[in-house]
């Protein structure tokens, strides 16, 4: 841990924290624009979960319209509840599993996470496709369903591996 060196949060730096993306160091004579250096380490890792989450739901909407078309009301209050659930069992079941269990705390990992979202997404649009399929109302429950619990495992798949690949001693 770096003394003396903390990030726009407060937060102390590390070595990692401190190099630029891909690990080399960042040039110290571009203090004109910390700033906006500081906003982007900021910034970035905090959108890349919701980012793709945003790209999930918005990709199986599409992809239900298109089959089915424009929803009435109450299969859009369908869609919203196969969302919630979908989010709720895999709140539940993260609650279950990580107690003592510290966070990924590494901007980088979730970053790079982020940049492997195509195939978290390109599974729920797989799987979305296949569930649009189904007539009738439930394709408007179990796709968003679907899409947030594929979305949220295979991300999460994507960021424990990046993580182990880095800290491979660190167990979960």
């Amino acid at each position: 841990m770096l003394t003396g060196v903390h990030d726009p949060l407060g937060e102390d730096v590390t070595d990692a924290d401190r190099d630029g993306l891909l690990g080399e160091p960042l040039n110290s004579s571009l203090a004109p624009v910390r700033p906006i250096r500081s906003s982007l380490a900021t910034i970035v890792p905090a959108s890349a979960a919701p980012y793709g989450y945003t790209l999930t739901i918005w990709t199986s909407g599409a992809v239900l319209l298109r089959s089915h078309g424009t929803p009435g009301f109450a299969d859009l209050l369908i869609f919203v509840a196969g969302a919630i659930a979908g989010f709720n069992l895999v709140a539940v079941l993260a609650l279950a599993v990580t107690r003592n269990v510290q966070p990924i705390d590494s901007r980088r990992d979730r970053v790079l996470a982020g940049l492997l979202d195509w195939i978290a997404v390109g599974a729920v649009v797989g799987a979305v496709s296949a569930i649009s399929a189904i007539h009738g109302w439930v394709p408007w429950l179990l796709g968003p369903l679907t899409a947030t619990i594929l979305y949220l495992v295979v991300s999460s798949l994507q960021l424990a591996a990046l993580a182990a690949r880095r800290n491979p001693d660190r167990g979960g």
